[in-house]
């Protein structure tokens, strides 16, 4: 939405946008199978608790199941001096405001997990679930063909308040001096989690990534410079210094 007016020798501008997106998506991912190095530990049967051997496999048909959020809101508000001012120069001032929210879920299924021969033969071989303490969206147990999955959420929330002003040398030349100032905090927090394999159990406790929330803050002033130069109705040249 855009919203365009003037007040006396200011030209207002109001610019907004809102996005809610959700992608739902379902991968084959088989062809893992032939480049795959842990494939095994997805699919085979893990006899042994002292070592990660197996006797048998099952098939490598592999489907993902992507399920992805996204929703974003930004603001933008600007002022700029019009033909009406009497000023000796021209300028635009104006601030910005961006949040958004992304979070995914991908499910890696393993059909030959749950396959004869891809089975565990421990009682221990079971649903896939979350890390306790984690952040999840999604805090339900997966099956037992869910041996890998990501449930992770990033946001991200900016504000940045810029302005430049042009002073006309003469007809043909222009110098412009430009600044913005932002300050940016991004978020990030999930978890990727293994399914439960008995050796690995046994030997490691669980196996997981927990990503415990982040909040990182990145804030800079960015200035320019600009000359611009035109020496006749057919030219026109800009130098920029930033």
């Amino acid at each position: 939405m855009t919203l365009e007016g003037r007040m006396g020798t200011l030209d207002v501008l109001y610019t907004g946008s809102y996005l809610d997106r959700q992608v739902n998506q379902l991968v084959d991912y088989s062809g893992y199978g032939n480049v795959g190095a842990y494939l095994p530990y997805y699919i085979c049967n893990y006899l042994s608790t002292t070592a990660p051997s197996y006797s048998a496999c099952g098939n490598a048909d592999v489907l993902v199941e992507l399920d992805d959020q996204n929703e974003r809101t930004t603001h933008e508000f600007r002022i700029a001096s019009n033909e009406n001012s009497e000023l000796p120069f021209s300028y635009t001032a104006g601030v910005f405001i961006d949040e958004s929210i992304l979070m995914t879920i991908n499910e890696y299924n393993y059909n030959g997990a749950i396959s004869p021969e891809g089975q565990d033969s421990y009682a221990l071989y079971q649903e896939n679930c979350p890390i306790p303490g984690a952040w999840a969206r999604d805090e339900s147990c997966r099956p037992a063909q869910t041996r890998f999955y990501n449930d992770i959420m990033r946001t991200e929330e900016q504000t940045s308040f810029f302005g430049e002003v042009t002073f006309p040398v003469s007809d043909k030349l222009d110098f412009m001096i430009g600044m913005r100032k932002y300050d940016m905090d991004i978020d990030f927090r999930g978890q990727s989690k293994f399914g439960y394999r008995i050796a690995l159990i046994l030997l490691v406790g669980f196996v997981g990534i927990q990503f415990v929330p982040t909040d990182l803050n990145q804030s800079d002033t960015v200035t320019k410079f600009t000359a611009s130069y035109k020496p006749d109705e057919d030219t026109f040249m800009v130098f920029h210094k930033i």
